[in-house]
């Protein structure tokens, strides 16, 4: 079973290196990701945090405060 696992990430990483081709690689980052980062405020009750969480299935977020700095 651990063989299996192990060879089905190897697979996948191989299948992932193979698309990043030279083009791809050149392109700026600005065109494949976007600057509006989820984000919270330090003030935000955590509720509403753990709601992102798993609504958007993340681990976390930046906490960023109204003077835009972490």
């Amino acid at each position: 079973m651990l063989i299996a696992m192990f060879a089905d990430i190897h697979a996948n990483r191989q299948a992932f290196s193979a698309c990043l081709s030279d083009e791809l690689m050149r392109r700026p980052v600005g065109e494949m990701m976007t600057e509006a980062a989820v984000h919270v405020e330090p003030t935000a009750p955590l509720t509403r945090v753990l709601q992102l969480m798993v609504s958007l299935k993340s681990r976390s977020f930046p906490v960023i405060g109204p003077d835009r700095r972490w």
